[in-house]
């Protein structure tokens, strides 16, 4: 679709670009330049117009806008006589609709690239899920870790619906809190297993990498399980206390690591998610760490 109209557009600027070229006198002069009828096809009646009119985005709204009061502004200026105003002025409302079109094509490529990403954290998620119910069979599963399951459920119900209603970046956000959380909750329950005990990294970096992630995952957790349930005052602040020095770690870990030294990084950086476990224990939810 989008090299159709690319292609169509082209077409349209070299049709436009002929007829302003060899215009004569007489054409002119006739009231019915074909140059006005051309345009104010283009806006109003063409297959273009029609889909401009159908996007509801408020930036190409405002290109179609601009394009009517340069075309306005072009039969003023013809009617007057002034021909060079009045080319000048066709070719403006030309370039707005067709700034127009390029705009709902930029616009359906990121919606595009949005639904794909959509459903590869689905999917990610329902693997995890599965992932979950295996271990847990085989291993048995404690009430912190099915809270954290539950989360997970009802998160990606939530983004189901948001994508269903075609409110695309909030579902992603709800789909990567599903997926921290099914994340996290397969990772505890393979806690102390021989994998997770003996990880083996080629290097510094790659550690430190795992690291931030591990330090994202359980700052993602905070905000999901203990920004409602945290009903104390006095719980609430020592929470805070914890999510702000973890906040300090990280930016501090991320400085060293600019400076090359990872393995410095990975100690700061294990520490700062290390207040983020304190922080969710205080609200009462155990987790290893």
């Amino acid at each position: 679709m989008t090299t159709r109209i690319t292609i169509f557009l082209g077409a349209l600027v070299l049709l436009f670009g002929a007829w302003t070229g060899s215009v004569t006198a007489a054409e002119q002069a006739d009231p019915q330049d074909s140059r006005l009828h051309f345009v104010h096809k283009l806006i109003e009646t063409s297959s273009v117009a029609k889909r401009v009119a159908s996007s509801t985005d408020p930036g190409v709204e405002t290109l179609r806008r601009k394009a009517r009061e340069h075309y306005q502004k072009a039969v003023r200026l013809h009617d007057k006589g002034d021909y060079a105003g009045t080319d000048a002025e066709l070719m403006e409302a030309t370039e707005a609709m067709f700034a127009a079109v390029r705009l709902m094509e930029e616009k359906q490529d990121v919606q595009g690239k949005l639904e794909k990403d959509l459903e590869r954290k689905e999917a990610s998620i329902r693997a995890l899920l599965d992932a979950h119910n295996r271990i847990a069979q085989e291993k048995g599963s404690n009430p912190s870790n099915q809270e954290l399951r539950q989360a997970a459920e009802t998160k990606l119900r939530a983004a189901q619906q948001l994508r269903s209603k075609g409110d695309l970046e909030e579902a992603l956000r709800y789909f990567n809190e599903a997926y921290f959380a099914v994340k996290l909750a397969v990772s505890e329950l393979r806690e102390g297993d021989t994998l997770v005990r003996n990880l083996k990294f080629a290097t510094k970096e790659e550690e430190y990498r795992y690291e931030l992630d591990r330090n994202d995952t359980h700052k993602m957790l905070v905000r999901l399980l203990l920004k409602e349930r945290v009903k104390s005052e006095s719980t609430r602040h020592m929470v805070e206390s914890f999510v702000e020095k973890a906040a300090q770690l990280r930016q501090k870990a991320e400085a060293i690591a600019k400076k090359g030294d990872y393995e410095q990084a990975i100690e700061v950086l294990e520490e700062s998610t290390r207040q983020l476990v304190r922080a969710i224990r205080g609200a009462g939810i155990f987790i290893p760490g």
